[in-house]
Parts: C-alpha cells; structure tokens; sequence
C-alpha cells in the first residue's frame, strides 16, 4: 500500500483472506470499525501514523498475533484488545499512553509487549499476569518505584527478574 495516505482505501477491507496489512508511515487518524472484516489477519502493522485510538472492533481479529502500533499518537488502548488472545506481540512504543486496560490481562499468549517512551509512571498492573511475556520494555517513561516493579515481576515468573529493558 502506498505511503502517505491519510485513509486506508475502501477495497482493503473486502479482503477477508489477507494475513498481513502494512499500513505504516502513513499519515492515518483513525482505522475504520471496518477493520474487524479482516479476521484472518495475523500481522498488522500501523506503526509511524497519526492514531489517537484503534476501533473496538479490534476484538474480532482473534488470528491477529502481531501488533505494531508505535509512534503514533495513541492515548490508549482499547479494552476490546484483550479479546485478541493468540496476540505474541505488541508493540505501543513512542506513544502517549499512560495506562492500560485491565483486559490486556487476558492476552495469555503475549511474549512481547513494548512500552517504551509513553507516559507510564507505573508498569500496568495488567503486565503482572501476563505469564508467558519474556521481553518488557518500559524505557523513557516516568516511572516511580522501579525496583519494586521488578520484584513483582521477578514473583510473577517465580525466578530472578527477566531482561528488563528501560
């Protein structure tokens, strides 16, 4: 897809067998509820836009295990990606998030999960029942009482403190 693009174009959501959909570096505000067609969708990629939110209807893509969401504009999250549980990967770098919902706690499979340059001043509660996350990383926020969220981190795993990155 072509970049610079202030809308995705209409034809892409009729593509219901698409697997990847690289929408990034482009200068989109918003996707359309329409998204949720996409259900085989394994990759997206919406990384480098001008995104304040996603659509709820995020939820509907119960394939999705990728998702690359940094340096946009987002203010949050929306509860209804917790409902994406073969989610892996997600990453919301270079945002301005400063919390999340409570239902990421139900993306039991999440391995990686990028929060660096936001605008945590705690690491999300929801994080500590991620039990499968091998990689955090919660760099360049404001965060206050780090080492006390590494030992929750460390009691979660029930071993010394995974790499940590911030």
């Amino acid at each position: 897809v072509t970049k610079g693009m202030t809308d995705a174009p209409d034809f892409l959501w009729g593509l219901s067998e698409m697997q990847k959909l690289n929408l990034s570096h482009n200068q989109l505000r918003a996707v359309p509820p329409e998204l949720g067609k996409l259900t085989r969708l394994v990759v997206l990629n919406l990384c480098g836009n001008r995104l304040k939110t996603l659509p709820g209807e995020v939820s509907l893509l119960q394939s999705l295990k990728v998702l690359f969401v940094h340096m946009n504009g987002l203010t949050e999250l929306p509860a209804e990606l917790g409902a994406c549980r073969s989610l892996e990967v997600l990453s919301a770098s270079h945002n301005c998030l400063s919390q999340l919902p409570t239902s990421l706690a139900d993306l039991s499979r999440l391995r990686k999960l990028n929060l660096s340059h936001n605008r945590f001043a705690h690491i999300p509660v929801c994080v500590f029942s991620l039990k499968e996350l091998d990689f955090l990383h919660v760099g360049s926020n404001r965060l206050e009482n780090i080492a006390e969220s590494i030992q929750c981190l460390a009691d979660m795993k029930g071993q010394s403190p995974a790499p940590l990155s911030h």
